[in-house]
């Protein structure tokens, strides 16, 4: 009778240990190959935002309006451009193939029931906003109980019984960080606000594409498309990416002119150098994102580009303004 011969429990230990050692090397060239197919996914998602964005420029004449201020968020029934107080993320909508989101309680006059679509609308997640590397494309609640309901016109959406969709996107509103906290005090008086950061004013502009209350045109991109930041990554604070508790990422991508919305590369005393995402610690207006090394950013041609955290401090601030000379205004602040 022939008898086979097993495994010794040494062979076993060193064929475990090999085994062990191939995992080993493997892992990291795996996790590798899924983070280069999640920045692939970003970038291309970054592209087909700033595609929406130019193709907004073609219907409408220019590049998508920053909105109002955080106590408004976007209404179906407010058009386009400055008579819009939601941000910029609401405006492109129908540019890349989601008018049914957009759509959601246009033409309804009934209020309660106007809140309720736009609550809908609110908690719908787009895939092209959110970058894979960072948090899936899934509503989050919201829950800043301080600030009570989520803006002026829904005021039935609360902390407990809301939940919103977030962007990873911001757009560039220049390197001068200037703003109206408030906005326009009703849907119509838009048309009366004095705008009091627009670049005509002495008091303070905006020099970048999307700002509040913006209607930026082709021709007014005095620096070139291809070198003027159009979207970007934005930084979150790491700990914050689910809880809803950062105040840049608080409120949704719709809601008006805010830091959920918009970054800056600097304002008049400072450089705001992009940041890749750390714990604990709150940049509110940076760009920035969860890749190591370098993020990602969408020129006014739609032209996407990595660029290295550690990029020149001039280099990066003049890369937000759409002219130049805007920089060198008198009281800039």
């Amino acid at each position: 009778m022939r008898h086979h011969k097993g495994f010794t429990l040494v062979e076993l230990l060193v064929v475990i240990a090999i085994i062990g050692v191939l995992i080993a090397l493997l892992l990291p060239a795996v996790q590798s190959a899924r983070e280069a197919a999640r920045r692939t996914q970003c970038q291309n998602s970054l592209r087909q935002v700033a595609l929406g964005a130019y193709n907004h420029v073609d219907i409408h004449g220019f590049f998508p309006s920053g909105g109002w201020s955080w106590r408004w968020y976007a209404d179906p029934n407010q058009g386009y451009g400055r008579s819009q107080p939601g941000g910029w993320a609401y405006s492109i909508l129908p540019f890349i193939e989601e008018q049914a989101v957009r759509d959601l309680g246009a033409g309804e006059t009934n209020p309660a029931r106007l809140e309720t679509m736009m609550k809908t609308a609110a908690a719908t997640p787009i895939p092209s906003f959110n970058c894979p590397s960072r948090r899936p494309p899934v509503p989050y609640p919201y829950a800043r109980t301080d600030l009570g309901s989520l803006a002026g016109n829904m005021p039935n959406c609360r902390p407990g019984n809301c939940q919103i969709a977030r962007s990873d996107y911001a757009a560039c509103s220049g390197n001068i960080n200037a703003i109206d906290p408030n906005g326009p005090s009703s849907l119509t008086s838009w048309k009366s606000f004095d705008w009091p950061h627009s670049k005509d004013k002495s008091n303070g502009f905006q020099s970048g594409v999307v700002y509040q209350g913006s209607e930026v045109k082709l021709r007014q991109i005095i620096d070139g498309t291809t070198k003027t930041i159009l979207f970007g990554e934005r930084y979150i604070n790491s700990d914050r990416y689910v809880d809803g508790l950062a105040s840049n990422d608080d409120q949704g991508m719709y809601i008006g002119y805010d830091f959920d919305t918009i970054a800056y590369t600097g304002d008049t005393f400072e450089v705001y150098q992009p940041t890749q995402d750390t714990p604990g610690v709150n940049l509110w207006y940076y760009f920035g994102s969860t890749h190591p090394g370098v993020f990602y950013i969408a020129h006014c041609d739609a032209s996407v580009q990595s660029i290295p955290y550690d990029i020149d401090e001039t280099v990066w601030k003049a890369m937000g303004s759409r002219d130049e000379s805007l920089d060198k205004r008198p009281n800039s602040r």
